[in-house]
């Protein structure tokens, strides 16, 4: 009788620690502890260079650049269908030696999906000549049609889903000055809505339930035979 009341406490702790599988598989980082983990620098208009990394500091940088609109371009493990981090986050850690405050609306992430189809964070504001955090919705409130100078509109929730599920590039933002500047990146971070459990840890809960009611259902029915 022992034996089958933990059963169904066996399945539930299965679900959760699968769960929590699950949701560690789709968090995408990069921390560039050991190198530039293949992001490059580069611009969604088209266009791209090395970046450089900093052994240090564990960042990787652009030093003294002058290009207009470019960004940081992330790693072919931030593309592709990320359908699982609708409604999640992308932040990261960016700072610029002489950002200008007539920048401040610049968009600190340009997503391009779906045949070529862009779309611009709204402006966060200006990074520091420090580190500054930069935090992300990923769902369609947090982005704009147009261009980073001039916002025609909005995105609907059927674009953004569109373009989660077809990544071509992912830019961060690193022009924030009509000067020369340096700009530097750590701590990128793409994550799931840890608030909402995944299908896949649903349905294993929903096993456990069922294994705990049928475990249940046998122990009435052999107390009313005894």
């Amino acid at each position: 009788m022992r034996m089958k009341f933990l059963a169904p406490i066996a399945a539930l702790a299965l679900a959760a620690g699968l769960g929590t599988a699950a949701q560690a598989a789709t968090t995408v980082t990069s921390t560039f502890a050991t190198g530039a983990e293949g992001w490059k620098f580069g611009s969604y208009q088209g266009g791209s260079t090395d970046v450089t990394w900093d052994s240090a500091t564990q960042t990787i940088a652009k030093i003294n650049h002058g290009f207009n609109g470019w960004g940081f371009l992330a790693s072919t493990a931030y593309l592709g269908d990320k359908s699982a981090f609708l409604n999640g986050s992308f932040s990261f850690d960016l700072s610029d030696n002489q950002p200008s405050q007539q920048y401040a609306t610049r968009p600190a992430l340009v997503l391009t999906g779906a045949n070529g189809k862009t779309i611009f964070a709204k402006g966060l504001g200006l990074p520091g000549p420090n580190l500054s955090n930069f935090d992300i919705s990923l769902k369609a409130s947090s982005f704009y049609t147009g261009s980073p100078t001039n916002q025609l509109g909005s995105v609907s929730s059927a674009d953004f889903a569109a373009i989660l599920a077809d990544l071509e590039q992912v830019q961060i933002w690193a022009d924030w000055t009509p000067n020369v500047e340096t700009v530097r990146l750590d701590n990128v971070k793409m994550a799931v809505n840890t608030g909402v459990p995944e299908p896949a840890t649903w349905a294993l809960m929903i096993m456990g339930f069922g294994a705990a009611g049928v475990t249940l259902r046998r122990r009435r029915t052999g107390l009313a035979a005894a």
